[in-house]
């Protein structure tokens, strides 16, 4: 079944530099995004919930499973910022990162249920060493160009 790629995801971020990802169990960490700017701002409203009861950021409880509070309140730590599809996907690979899009959200009596898919990205070592000697050389240990 082909389904249709949003246009936008939005991400949460608790910083400009930060984005809300996870780390299911069997997976590399994945850049958590969302479809609907509406669906991301009642995730990180239940997020900073969590966070203000216990102290902490959540953590998947098993691979496809998190408790968190039902949202009370506005915003006030964490932000949305959107992005397009393109654009998340060289985030991602750029940072050695797996994408999670969620791009529905069904909600039942007592829990809501995320619907999606995940993106792997296999990046060639070529790229990778390209991608770590950009990020990481300083100007003086950049070899010259022949």
């Amino acid at each position: 079944m082909l389904t249709t790629i949003p246009r936008s995801f939005y991400t949460i971020h608790s910083s400009s530099n930060t984005v809300y990802a996870t780390k299911p169990p069997t997976t590399k960490i994945s850049v958590v995004s969302f479809a609907h700017k509406s669906h991301a701002e009642l995730i990180a409203c239940m997020l900073e919930d969590y966070k203000l009861k216990t102290l902490e950021w959540p953590q998947l409880e098993t691979e496809n499973h998190m408790i968190l509070p039902l949202a009370t309140r506005e915003l006030s730590e964490l932000s949305i910022i959107g992005w397009t599809k393109d654009e998340l996907d060289m985030y991602c690979v750029q940072n050695f990162l797996d994408l999670i899009t969620v791009n529905d959200i069904k909600k039942s009596k007592s829990s809501f249920s995320l619907l999606g898919e995940t993106y792997a990205y296999e990046v060639p070592d070529d790229t990778c060493k390209n991608i770590l000697e950009t990020k990481y050389l300083l100007p003086s240990q950049v070899p010259p160009e022949s």
